[in-house]
Formats: C-alpha cells, structure tokens, sequence
C-alpha cells in the first residue's frame, strides 16, 4: 500500500490530531510527577444525535441503552448525562447524544516524537487495513459478476 502523508494538525487549546474518514486520532498528554507522558487515542468524530417523537420515547430508549450496564446519572442544565463503560448519554427531553468513549491505542510515551511516530505507523497500518478491505471487496464483487 502507498505511504500516506500523515500530519497530526496543531491548534491552540487541542491535543494534535489527524482525522481519517470518521475517526480523530488524537494524541492526549498528561503530566504525572513532573513528566509529561503522551499516549494516541481515537474517537469517532462526530456523536449520534437521536430526536424522538416525544420524551416518554427518548425515555425508554435511555432506559433499554442503560438496564444491562453499571452506569453513573449526573443532572445538569436540565438534562441527565448516563456514563457508562463505552459510551456517554446525555437525554434532554426529545433528544439523546451519545458519544462513544476514545480507544487507548498505545501506551504512555514519555517522548512525544516517540509516541507521535508510532501514532503515524498505527494511523498507516489502519488506512492500508481499510484500503486492502476495499479492495478485496470490490475483487469479490466483481468476480461474481462476470459469473
């Protein structure tokens, strides 16, 4: 597979981050005894929004996400924010947010030019995995139509 130019974007206020089709790969810092270590992680992009008919749905719908799972409530500015292992709810009224938790995808580096290279390899590794997948299923696809 081609190598890829991978730049994890720079902006004031944001961890460096490089977003490939609808993951942020993000790289988080974190200072523990006066070392600051660095670690990638990725999110999906953007949160699924869900508008019910009516909040008794929006209600239940909570509820079926919620019954199997170890969760904490926490009441703010009129709404609920469910937290539980995977994922974050917020319900108010109608609507219901939910945001899938990041991923770890490497350990703690204390060298951010070590962490960011091995994030550039993992992000590399993920785009050629999707691509060979593409492609294997574009070959299938077409083998069965010339059948």
């Amino acid at each position: 597979m081609p190598d890829r130019k991978i730049n994890f974007r720079h902006e004031n206020g944001y961890c460096p981050y490089f977003t490939h089709n609808e993951t942020k790969y993000y790289i988080q810092d974190r200072k523990v005894d006066d070392v600051w270590r660095y670690q990638l992680r990725s999110a999906p992009n953007k949160a699924h929004k869900e508008t019910f008919p009516d909040e008794q749905s929006a209600r239940a719908y909570v509820q079926w996400k919620t019954q199997d799972n170890k969760h904490t409530e926490e009441h703010v500015n009129g709404g609920t924010i469910y937290k539980f292992k995977g994922s974050t709810l917020f319900h108010n009224g109608k609507v219901v947010v939910e945001r899938q938790d990041p991923v770890e995808l490497t350990g703690w580096h204390t060298s951010y030019s070590e962490c960011l290279s091995e994030s550039k390899k993992i992000v590399q590794r993920v785009m050629d995995q999707e691509e060979s997948a593409q492609l294997s299923f574009l070959e299938n696809d077409m083998g069965e139509m010339s059948m």
